[in-house]
């Protein structure tokens, strides 16, 4: 469960926040939400079928899997809206909850829904999935430099690109990120500056670029 969590997390945006002198990494899909539904994979699967907990993940969505119909003759409309919950695995259920894993029953799936309300869950062949919608798409989907023109040429794309979808970095990070040399990625910077497109905020240490509204 610790690995499909960490899996997701190194594979979706990472924004951040600033508190005092703290960065905050702040992902693009709440992380509280994103732990609960992969606890309730392995919970509630059926570990009699041979298929196994998966995971995908998309421009637009993330997916998380697992094998087993909802049990007990429940609906989606039961557990999304009336809060009703049975246990498949009934001594799982009993060790996760020892281990502190998850919320008490009946309420998993309303923290989820409460963190992402976009959340989808569906039922199909056999297989429980839950969907969440991504919130950051491409800095060209999203039209957010307009006044970005042919007279750029591809280097200023990528990172303004790569800032778009990954607030919060410094020059360091974002050279590392890219695999670009420190001293090309901050000319690239100071390039953007000028034209206005991206800004600095917080401080020298723990301080980032962002898009420029």
């Amino acid at each position: 469960m610790e690995e499909a969590e960490k899996y997701i997390l190194q594979n979706i945006h990472i924004g951040m926040t600033v508190d005092g002198l703290y960065r905050n990494d702040v992902p693009e899909i709440n992380k509280e939400a994103l732990r609960e539904a992969i606890i309730n994979a392995f919970l509630h699967r059926d570990y009699y079928d041979p298929d196994f907990v998966s995971i995908s993940i998309f421009k637009d969505r993330v997916e998380i899997k697992n094998p087993g119909s909802i049990f007990g003759g429940l609906t989606i409309s039961d557990i999304t809206s009336r809060n009703i919950s049975k246990r498949r695995n009934e001594v799982l259920a009993d060790l996760f909850n020892r281990a502190h894993l998850g919320e008490r029953k009946g309420r998993g799936i309303a923290l989820i829904q409460e963190k992402e309300p976009d959340t989808e869950f569906a039922w199909v062949a056999g297989i429980f999935i839950t969907t969440f919608n991504r919130k950051i798409k491409s800095a060209r989907q999203k039209n957010l430099y307009p006044q970005l023109n042919e007279g750029i040429n591809e280097g200023l794309k990528s990172l303004l690109d790569f800032i778009a979808n990954n607030p919060g970095f410094n020059a360091i990070t974002l050279s590392q990120k890219l695999k670009t040399p420190l001293s090309t990625l901050e000319r690239r910077l100071n390039a953007l500056k000028k034209k206005n497109l991206i800004i600095y905020k917080g401080s020298r240490k723990i301080g980032g670029y962002h898009i420029k509204p």
